[in-house]
């Protein structure tokens, strides 16, 4: 099966930010491996997850406008500016980036990005002698899904210049620090 690619223009049934010659050239490119050899079924279903994974997880983070109700991805969008209001295009390279190593994560460990979380099976706190540690599994913390989901640093630092590492819903950090 053939994926469908965006191409910028907000294609109606899009599956992927990327096809498979910019996957294998990015990841040749940027020193993270040599999918070439990959089956092209693992490698678009590879690609898919990727993209699902950028769309629901990173996506939200920009506050741009889809071109069109009928797209079938998130991108591409209007109204985008980086963190510096400049301008973006309607579908940055930077998305194909971060896109293209969460698709390698996923060829390379399938389903690694898709953690599968039981509520009532986490652990909420472990005690050993006179040490106890809490942890918080709320919605509001950083429990459940989101918490067991690997954080891809280098997707952060790709999408970092454009303003899309802002980490949603997370509660601000307050504090000071003495030099003693």
């Amino acid at each position: 099966m053939t994926i469908v690619v965006e191409d910028g223009t907000g294609i109606t049934g899009a599956e992927s930010y990327i096809d498979r010659s910019f996957f294998d050239d990015f990841c040749i490119a940027w020193g993270l491996g040599d999918p070439t050899d990959a089956d092209e079924s693992a490698a678009e279903g590879a690609m898919r997850r990727g993209t699902l994974v950028f769309d629901t997880v990173y996506g939200p983070r920009f506050p741009g406008v889809p071109l069109s109700s009928t797209q079938g991805l998130l991108f591409p969008m209007t109204e985008l500016v980086d963190r510096r209001n400049y301008q973006l295009p309607p579908l940055p390279v930077q998305v194909k980036q971060a896109t293209a190593v969460l698709a390698l994560q996923e060829l390379t460990s399938p389903m690694s990005l898709f953690p599968v979380v039981t509520p009532g099976k986490i652990k909420k706190s472990i005690t050993a002698d006179k040490i106890s540690v809490d942890y918080d599994v709320s919605n509001g913390g950083t429990g459940y899904i989101s918490g067991a989901r690997p954080v891809l640093s280098i997707v952060e630092g790709i999408l970092a210049p454009i303003g899309g590492s802002t980490n949603v819903g997370a509660r601000p950090l307050y504090g000071s620090a003495e030099r003693g």
